[in-house]
């Protein structure tokens, strides 16, 4: 067997073109379909760093609950972290130049919570007491205002109302003649940071106020932002929250414990599927199609290689076997050269395709472990149902070994 897997070995390296195209097509067949799964990955890792950079990590927001409500929220066990912002109230903007934006729009939140939101600060620090605050470059911009880090602003805080004592909130649009200002108190702050424009979520178009954000200043009520452990059970875990019998409930929005919340559906969208079945076959089919159409064109590419190299190891293995080798040693001798080409194939594939990988995309290190800790259960079970079979269990093992190398 030594001198046949040596001939085997030279045969190779006698035809160094055909081993080299025939290795090279293998390889470029396993990184597509490998490239096939990480770009699905990859798109959908994208699309939820979107979502997050748009509305901020949180999965159900609940508006204006008080502090014992926000107690039994944090002993929820499908709640992994809340997030709070203590909407403080309106001050007029005297030198505000634009007549349909007049008000300076003041919230409480801490560090983390800023740093959650994606709040983007341009310049300056976050405030480290309720007497300073960051404010928005849309004040510079679209308010003509220049203020500046070190900036004293005078303002009288209060509450929006109606002149028959409706409560306004940012979805209202400025109309001088009918509301006013109630509750009002004067407050000095300092300015000590310039951030971006909060996205529409935190100031929609239609909202009076310039965003600006202090800390330490609490309101009895708060706006609270919730994610959870496992988004993928959304369903169960939002209809629980929000004490309902059923989802569907939910959706008809009657006789919920929080009627007043949001649901950040483009999140779920993404990072729990949570689209139509239909809508998940599609994308699962859109996949299979791609490597399905990947795997039949590699069959033909390396096909003439394969059929050129078989004609010739019928000579070669009946001049073996004519003098005297058994069909056992032949067989074990074909299958010693396939695991050459594969050995070779599935490291320069991996490798080639790893670092691919890593030029492309910053998450492609979690994506590759999902993948292949996938592929390592999948080989797992196949040993367990062929535990006899030496060679293709110790080829099974091999990919293992090359897998968590790789991880």
């Amino acid at each position: 067997m030594k001198i046949l897997n040596k001939l085997s070995i030279k045969n190779l390296k006698l035809n160094k073109k055909r081993t080299i195209s025939t290795i090279i097509g293998i390889i470029l067949s396993v990184a597509l379909i490998c490239a096939v799964a990480t770009m699905a990955t990859s798109f959908r890792a994208t699309l939820i760093e979107n979502a997050i950079n748009e509305t901020g990590y949180y999965h159900v927001n609940l508006f204006r609950i008080n502090d014992d409500d926000i107690k039994n929220l944090q002993n929820n066990r499908d709640i992994k972290d809340i997030y709070t912002i203590s909407q403080i109230g309106y001050g007029l903007l005297d030198k505000s130049k634009n007549k349909d934006k007049p008000y300076l729009k003041l919230s409480s939140i801490d560090k983390k919570t800023f740093e959650n939101f994606k709040f983007n600060l341009i310049k300056g620090r976050f405030p480290d007491n309720n007497s300073e605050i960051i404010i928005s470059n849309h004040i510079i911009g679209n308010a003509k205002i220049d203020y500046r880090i070190g900036d004293k602003i005078k303002v009288n805080i209060g509450q929006r109302k109606s002149l028959d004592g409706y409560e306004l909130d940012s979805y209202n649009p400025y109309n001088k003649e009918a509301e006013s200002l109630v509750n009002i108190e004067e407050k000095e702050f300092t300015v000590v940071g310039i951030m971006e424009r909060p996205n529409y979520y935190f100031e929609s178009y239609s909202d009076p106020g310039y965003t600006v954000f202090t800390t330490n200043m609490n309101k009895s009520t708060k706006d609270t932002y919730i994610t959870l452990k496992n988004p993928k059970d959304y369903k169960n875990s939002i209809t629980e929250l929000l004490g309902a019998k059923s989802y569907e409930q939910i959706e008809s929005n009657e006789n919920l414990k929080y009627e007043d919340y949001n649901i950040n559906r483009e999140l779920l969208r993404w990072e729990a599927f949570a689209f139509s079945d239909s809508t998940v076959n599609m994308l699962f089919a859109v996949c299979a199609i791609v490597i399905f159409i990947i795997v039949f064109t590699s069959v033909f590419c390396i096909r003439n290689s394969f059929a050129i190299m078989a004609a010739e190891k019928i000579k070669m293995y009946g001049m073996l076997a004519s003098i005297g080798a058994t069909k056992k040693q032949i067989k074990k001798n074909v299958i010693f050269e396939g695991l050459m080409l594969g050995v070779i194939r599935n490291s320069f594939g991996n490798i080639i395709w790893y670092i691919c990988c890593i030029c492309i995309n910053k998450n492609s290190k979690f994506i590759i472990r999902r993948i292949f800790a996938f592929s390592c259960r999948w080989n797992c079970i196949r040993c367990i149902y062929y535990p006899n079979n030496i060679i293709y269990n110790t080829w099974n093992y091999y990919n293992l070994f090359i897998f968590n190398i790789i991880c």
